[in-house]
């Protein structure tokens, strides 16, 4: 076996894409490939002791914001649970495992702890990490390859790169501390390879599709991993969901972009593939959902929201970030308050439900600016009548590595660059707490279901 590929804890319980797209394409190379899910096997452990469900898996993702927390959870479960997985490699004896890190908070400390007893179990194995977290964190990558706990690391996208680094071809871009490069063209990778995993122990029967990648926002306190927007054939998406649907039964699909609706033509033809491909039989009545980011009329009018009520589409993930478009435009996240207000109207209209996400407490939010979000949520709460309009996060705002704003912290006026122990003038880690609670509470009072409120993540900073 060339290479494993593992998931690990702690992350969405789902077929992983990511590897699945790796394992595509490594195998088209005439490489041998193979997945495990370590993130499943440990929910399956905890839920079979304690019955949890879904959301609260979710909800133990987001609590674990402090490295106590994160510890007990590796010492009373994942260690033992890592002597088996360790003894599994064993038997496979590949030449490299390569380990995907989606959250530096939590999946990266249960890698160091793999890596460590890898080297100790089976040291003729080599270690690669790579995710979508790799190219934020650089530093750390080249932390464990200095502790020599991994033998490479990938930034970017990891489909050809991993291909390369099975050639022996160290010196190709994103490859430890060497530029990344983009994919041209999305539509020359092979669809998603899930033939390792038993889907049926999933608890949620649905699949990620990626359709784009990239963002056409530039908004300062992100940090978007590819700079080029770019996307996928509309035929070719749908092509795969039917390849899955008719493997799998499975008729849920999200689109596992940072937004699906960037090239606004392309998406209306995506749309309307999906419709054309129910009308024919070729594909079932689906559901599906996406991250999307809110645009005027004139680019997405009412067709393509009466088109996505038609193909099935269950529900937009948006982020509103602030109820303040003064703040917003601050931002550089130029959502105008007549595109909000068009695109509620038109979800109500074609029963689209609706999950909003918001930062309290941007640098620059004043109490006159907070008050307009609460205002926000009291003016569109009539929505929820006729909707689901549910908060899916609202957090602090944080300094973000490798954002706009992260890059000037000193300019700005920051008093430091950490995530979440810096004020700015009266903007201080207590008066964002104060707001994030605010937020939940009368978001809750107004009929709006609540998914994530990041509290800890503050209240850790704080200790209280």
């Amino acid at each position: 076996m060339d290479i494993v590929l593992v998931n690990p804890p702690l992350t969405r319980i789902a077929p992983p894409v990511g590897l699945a797209l790796i394992k595509a394409s490594v195998e088209a190379s005439g490489f041998s490939c193979k997945i495990l899910d370590w993130n499943l096997s440990l929910w399956d452990k905890l839920n079979s002791e304690n019955e949890i469900t879904q959301n609260e898996w979710d909800k133990k993702i987001v609590d674990l914001y402090h490295s106590k927390d994160v510890h007990l959870l590796w010492e009373n479960e994942v260690k033992k649970l890592s002597v088996d997985w360790i003894q599994e490699i064993k038997k496979i004896n590949p030449t490299w495992v390569g380990f995907s890190i989606n959250s530096l908070r939590t999946m990266l400390p249960f890698v160091i702890g793999f890596c460590i007893l890898i080297r100790k179990e089976i040291p003729t194995i080599k270690i690669v990490v790579g995710g979508s977290c790799a190219i934020i964190f650089d530093s750390c990558n080249e932390g464990l390859l200095e502790k020599k706990l991994v033998d490479a690391y990938i930034t970017g996208e990891g489909e050809v790169a991993t291909t390369e680094l099975l050639k022996g071809n160290l010196s190709y871009a994103g490859i430890n501390d060497l530029i990344p490069l983009q994919i041209d063209n999305l539509n020359e990778l092979p669809i998603a390879d899930y033939s390792d995993l038993d889907i049926s122990l999933y608890p949620k029967q649905f699949f990620m599709i990626i359709t784009t990648r990239g963002c056409i926002r530039n908004c300062n306190f992100c940090c978007n991993s590819y700079p080029t927007y770019r996307w996928r054939n509309s035929t070719a998406v749908v092509n795969e969901m039917v390849v899955l649907y008719n493997k799998y039964g499975v008729r849920d699909f999200m689109l596992a972009d940072s937004t699906s609706n960037g090239n606004p033509k392309e998406f209306l033809k995506l749309i309307k593939t999906i419709i054309e491909y129910n009308d024919a039989g070729i594909l079932p009545k689906i559901k599906w959902s996406c991250s999307f980011t809110c645009l005027s009329e004139t680019l997405i009018g009412e067709d393509v929201y009466k088109n996505l009520g038609k193909s099935g589409c269950d529900f937009l993930g948006v982020g509103i970030e602030s109820g303040s478009q003064k703040v917003r435009f601050e931002m550089n996240k130029k959502i105008k308050d007549e595109d909000i207000d068009f695109l509620f109207n038109q979800c109500r209209k074609y029963k689209i439900n609706l999950s909003l996400c918001f930062i309290a407490g941007y640098y620059t939010e004043t109490e006159e600016d907070f008050q307009e979000t609460l205002d926000f949520l009291t003016d569109y709460s009539h929505f929820t009548n006729d909707l689901e309009v549910s908060i899916g996060v609202v957090q602090a705002f944080g300094l973000q590595v490798g954002s706009d704003v992260h890059k000037n912290w000193k300019q700005i006026g920051f008093s430091n660059d950490s995530y979440n122990e810096w004020t700015y003038k009266d903007n201080t880690p207590e008066v964002r707490l104060s707001r994030i609670k605010r937020f939940k509470k009368h978001a809750l009072e107004m009929g709006y279901k609540v998914g994530i409120a990041k509290e800890k993540m503050i209240e850790v900073t704080m200790n209280v």
